[in-house]
């Protein structure tokens, strides 16, 4: 079994080569942080070592990763996917992934979104304009993106992958049944999701059943008791932590939040 090193993203190249150009990359203080939580500008030219992998972590906001040279495979909250130059993985806010690059590694343009597509994946031609915008005018460079990119299925498709798909679904699938139809042990079905995920599919599931929640609060009229019923937890102070411990906040600082966000837009 191969062990593959996890480390920062490397800042000490100063140029990557994409259509036979150099360009100067976006500097940024930020580091990437495993399973925390990351604020500030994501803008930013990445430069990551062959053999590498980034441990699992978080964004605050949407972002799309654009892939300017190199290749790396990203397990993440909507599944695994192999990406390389010209392709682009969009996150939306709070989801988590790991990274693992390839034996060249990799140059990846993270551009923060306003809004975030419904596909995972896709390809754009127009690397170098996007590069471009994205110096002086991330949200250009991001309107151009949403504009240029085709869908495209990136998508890895061994057992982990399709328990993930399980999980996504199914957040209160029974992780000993699934493993006994799918001809696996617990301790398999464990060791094996937890070195393409970096996570335990105990946690994926209950982080999906989180980011469930994350995406009914802004339009729900109950209580979060009722919320809570809803979803599986098993009382509102289950939903609490577990949102809590998603994004640092409450499910009633959100909710304020965005009533707060919705009021200064429409005035």
């Amino acid at each position: 079994m191969s062990i593959t090193r996890c480390l920062a993203p490397r800042e000490d190249t100063a140029h990557y080569e994409v259509s036979g150009t150099s360009r100067s990359p976006l500097r940024s203080p930020e580091m990437l942080l495993p399973l925390r939580r990351r604020t500030g500008r994501v803008n930013d030219l990445r430069h990551y070592s062959g053999g590498s992998c980034l441990p699992r972590h978080r964004h605050l906001g949407a972002y799309a990763a654009v892939v300017l040279a190199g290749d790396f495979v990203e397990a993440g909250d909507r599944g695994r996917h192999r990406l390389e130059a010209g392709k682009v993985v969009f996150h939306h806010p709070f989801e988590a992934h790991r990274d693992e690059f390839g034996r060249r590694g990799a140059v990846v343009l993270d551009l923060p979104l306003g809004r975030c597509p419904e596909l995972t994946t896709g390809e754009v031609d127009a690397l170098d304009v996007v590069v471009r915008l994205a110096r002086n005018d991330p949200e250009a460079a991001a309107a151009l993106l949403l504009d240029e990119v085709r869908p495209a299925e990136l998508d890895l498709d061994d057992w982990p992958d399709t328990l993930a798909q399980a999980l996504a679904a199914e957040p209160d699938l029974c992780l000993e049944t699934w493993a006994e139809r799918n001809g696996l042990s617990p301790q398999t079905l464990s060791r094996g999701f937890r070195q393409a995920y970096g996570t335990t599919a105990k946690r994926f599931r209950a982080e999906h059943r989180a980011q469930r929640a994350l995406r009914t609060l802004p339009g729900w009229t109950e209580t979060l008791g009722d919320l809570a019923a809803e979803l599986g937890f098993a009382d509102q102070a289950h939903l609490t932590r577990a949102v809590v411990s998603l994004t640092g906040w409450t499910p009633g600082q959100l909710r304020a939040k965005w009533i707060q966000d919705r009021s200064l837009a429409a005035g």
